[in-house]
């Protein structure tokens, strides 16, 4: 969606999400990517703005750690802290790229998806709404450990994040070698030397073989039912929002923590939502034929869309 040009921020929101579109077409297409560029780097304009955006703040930080005679870093604040390990104003530019390509698209569409379920399942924001009061109340601000105490609100997470996961596919090389691996059943899986290999976190997470026959629906006390809960200990690799084993996205609990403080405080000051389907772009409404579809079509109001990270394509909520 374009953005108005209102604040000295939206070029740089532009910028960031032009990259990540042309990264995602750029993975679609395959190793042939190259080719359609040969003459000129589609993302390296929307790049320029990024650095010349980030580059004054970077400058500025190892000012500031230049006039306090290289004392300890600002309390909180993670630009300062990089500032104070290295006067490398390329590495620190990388360093806040990296935190933000994971922690800002992901998480708004954590976010975003959440508010989405709860504005059509009135009675789970309720209880959610309960439980925020009960915890924490109806204006004090969310700490480390109350947010921890929120075990609702964690299944309600958890539940957002099986049926729309942020990053839906996960690709991967295999090594250089021919790999077999052993499986539970008697056959093992025979992996080509190089081969690509994708993990559809969006399908895996949504089979009614591992997740019930309910498995289209959005139900966080499965979360905290006894049955399920062993059932996801003997197979952890059924649910993979963040991934698993040594590659598994280090930034999970900050995510987790970073939605849940933003939902609190806004069912502290919300009662309800509501989708507000007049205000949604052009394509961003399920088509008709969804309403006869399977799986969760026909229970969508909107079309989710994909870039880099699952979309809300235009969910308006009033």
């Amino acid at each position: 969606m374009p953005i108005d040009g209102q604040t000295e921020f939206d070029s740089f929101t532009e910028a960031f999400e032009e990259v990540a579109v042309i990264i995602t077409r750029r993975g679609a297409q395959g190793t042939t990517w190259p080719l359609t560029e040969f003459f000129h780097d589609k993302t390296q304009e929307s790049i320029d703005v990024i650095f010349d955006w980030l580059d004054p703040l970077v400058r500025n930080a190892l000012r500031r750690k230049t006039a306090s005679s290289g004392s300890d870093a600002t309390d909180g604040v993670f630009l300062d802290f990089l500032a104070s390990s290295t006067d490398d104003v390329e590495h620190i530019r990388y360093e806040l790229v990296t935190y933000l390509i994971a922690s800002r698209d992901t998480t708004s569409s954590l976010i975003t998806f959440t508010l989405y379920l709860l504005s059509m399942n009135e009675d789970i924001l309720g209880r959610l709404r309960a439980e925020i009061d009960d915890h924490i109340g109806s204006s004090e601000l969310p700490t480390y450990a109350s947010i921890k105490a929120l075990k609702y609100l964690r299944a309600v997470l958890n539940e957002t994040l099986r049926l729309f996961p942020s990053a839906p596919l996960i690709t991967r090389m295999s090594k250089g070698i021919p790999l077999v691996i052993p499986t539970a059943s008697d056959k093992a899986l025979y992996l080509p030397p190089s081969t690509q290999v994708m993990t559809l976190s969006l399908l895996l997470q949504r089979r009614h073989d591992l997740w019930g026959a309910n498995a289209d629906e959005f139900k966080p006390d499965r979360w905290l039912d006894d049955e399920n809960t062993n059932i996801l200990n003997s197979n952890m690799f059924i649910y993979c929002p963040f991934s698993h084993g040594p590659r598994a996205c280090i930034g999970q609990d900050f995510a987790i923590n970073e939605a849940s403080y933003f939902l609190v405080r806004a069912l502290q000051r919300f009662k309800t939502f509501h989708l507000s389907p007049q205000s949604q772009p052009v394509g961003s409404l399920p088509p008709d034929e969804w309403k006869h579809g399977h799986g969760r079509q026909p229970k969508e109001k909107i079309r989710p869309g994909m870039s880099f990270t699952m979309e809300g394509c235009g969910c308006f909520l009033k």
